[in-house]
C-alpha cells in the first residue's frame, strides 16, 4: 500500500478505517461522474432532439407554403380546363382523398414500424 490516504499519522503503519473511509470517497467521486456523465448525455440528447425538431418545423412550413401555393395553382388550372373553378378545387381535394387512404394502407402495412425505428436510431445515434 504506497497510498498515504491509508497509513495512520501516528504510527506510519496502514489502516483499515482509513482504507475503507479512502474506498468510500473514490466509491462517492465515481458515482458522481457517472451522475454527471448521465446528465451531459441526456443534455447532448435533448439538444439534438431540439435541433431536429426546430429544422423540421421549418421546412414544414416552407413545404406547406410551397404545396398549398401549388395546390391553389392545379386546382386554378384544372377548373379552367374544366370550365368551373369549383370543379377544380374538387379534383384537387379528391385526388388528396386518394393519397390520404393510399397512406393509410401503406401506414398500417409496416411504415410505421419502420419510422418508429429510425426515430429511435436517430436518438441512439445510429441514424
Amino acid at each position: 500500500m504506497d497510498d498515504e490516504r491509508y497509513l495512520d499519522p501516528e504510527t506510519g503503519r496502514p489502516d483499515l478505517g482509513l482504507f475503507a473511509e479512502a474506498v468510500l470517497d473514490d466509491a462517492k467521486a465515481w458515482f458522481e461522474a457517472q451522475r454527471e456523465l448521465t446528465t451531459l448525455a441526456a443534455s447532448e440528447k435533448a439538444g439534438r432532439l431540439a435541433g431536429m425538431v426546430i429544422a423540421f418545423l421549418v421546412i414544414f412550413f416552407f413545404l406547406s407554403a410551397a404545396f398549398l401555393m401549388a395546390s391553389t395553382a392545379l386546382a386554378l388550372w384544372l377548373g379552367g380546363l374544366l370550365g368551373a373553378t369549383g370543379w377544380g378545387f374538387l379534383c384537387v381535394g379528391g385526388l388528396y382523398l386518394l393519397l390520404g387512404l393510399l397512406f393509410i394502407v401503406l401506414w398500417k402495412a409496416g411504415l410505421r414500424d419502420r419510422v418508429v425505428l429510425t426515430f429511435i436510431n436517430a436518438m441512439h445515434g445510429h441514424g
